[in-house]
């Protein structure tokens, strides 16, 4: 995502990770057009996640909304809880005007490709929703939590856990851009390689809800009980999202780390999902061959592959499935017109992604 097109600038927050360097939270206007051509609402003003080691690339960036009630302002009691801390400083003149993030609204073009690969587990979706079932999905790579409070807002069947190595970025993405947790939506402190590796050793005798995560809020329920409803197949996930970033620029690869991309991690991976069950991968890279290694690889362990490249991001999102599908283009885009409509059936999509269209660009690799 590119960062120009800025018209207003205004830092809320900076602060020094030892894992992910200088981390700045900031407001921005944009002109009538952003760096990517997209025509935006006029004065709107958005929420940013950037990295310093990272010059020219959004990691995340919310629409915000103004309320008049301060309770319900983007994490006003931990704001002030962590101003408390040292490694959080309060800008001075900080505006006084209470603000909540927009989270059916995604700011970020290559989420709404992300999206729009559910299309390919459509039946499997379908199923569990109509058997009542919840649907288990593992986020690696929180950012600001755009994404997850998106995916539950928007598919309430959904089980979510979301791991992420920096806990600063989890206290940021909970002050700062409104994340939470509740019964089906879950945050664990980890390296995402290694939980993924737990998920597909335990997975064969136990849930995921045992596996043992260093979680920053215990778990003293069973997961099913509290959420009233089983989940599907309890030996595996279907749906297994890869968004992190990469601190390794010698790899040619900005996101994701290099380990995610390594054959023996992607064979954890297949092994990890359901029959049904699909792996999107978020590759950033400007090298050409490193697109070509990422894909050969993924082509080597998975039985299908599809992209979709956004044309006005450096994001291609791979669509990686463990068992094969019979999608022909017209095949594809009625899968996503039923996804759209399993995901208007529990709220109104208002302004949700144009998935049909990312379907019309998406494309099959094998």
């Amino acid at each position: 995502m590119a960062s120009d097109g800025v018209a207003k600038r205004d830092i809320v927050q900076e602060v020094d990770s030892p894992l992910t360097g200088r981390i700045i939270v900031e407001d921005v206007i944009f002109s009538e057009k952003n760096g990517n051509g997209n025509v935006l609402p006029e004065n709107e003003t958005f929420r940013r996640l950037l990295f310093e080691r990272t010059p020219g690339l959004v990691q995340s960036e919310a629409l915000l909304k103004n309320t008049e009630n301060p309770n319900k302002s983007v994490g006003k009691a931990m704001i002030d809880e962590a101003i408390r801390h040292s490694r959080y400083r309060k800008k001075k003149n900080r505006s006084k005007t209470y603000v909540h993030v927009d989270h059916t609204y995604l700011a970020s073009l290559y989420h709404g490709g992300m999206l729009t690969g559910l299309g390919l587990i459509i039946s499997e979706l379908e199923l569990l929703v109509v058997s009542e079932k919840l649907v288990k999905t593992v986020i690696v790579g929180l950012g600001a939590g755009l994404l997850p409070m998106f995916l539950r807002q928007r598919m309430p069947f959904l089980n979510i856990e979301v791991v992420e190595l920096d806990p600063i970025i989890a206290d940021l993405a909970r002050i700062f851009f409104g994340f939470i947790e509740d019964a089906q939506m879950k945050l664990h402190i980890g390296d995402g390689v290694e939980i993924v590796k737990e998920m597909t050793n335990i997975s064969k005798s136990s849930s995921i809800n045992d596996i043992p995560l260093r979680s920053e809020i215990p778990r003293t329920l069973d997961r099913e009980n509290q959420c009233g409803k089983g989940t599907g197949d309890s030996k595996g996930v279907h749906v297994l999202i890869i968004d992190v970033d990469s601190d390794d620029p010698s790899t040619g690869l900005t996101c994701p780390h290099s380990n995610f991309v390594e054959e023996s991690f992607l064979k954890t991976a297949k092994e990890s999902l359901v029959a049904g069950g699909i792996l999107i991968l978020n590759l950033v890279s400007r090298s050409t061959a490193v697109h070509e290694m990422v894909i050969s690889r993924m082509q080597m362990v998975f039985e299908q592959l599809f992209s979709l490249e956004i044309e006005e991001d450096v994001n291609k999102i791979l669509f990686a499935l463990p068992k094969k599908g019979h999608f022909s283009n017209d095949g594809l885009l009625e899968a996503v017109i039923r996804l759209e409509k399993l995901l208007t059936s529990s709220a109104p999509w208002g302004n949700g992604p144009n998935i049909k269209e990312y379907a019309r660009k998406m494309k099959c690799l094998k």
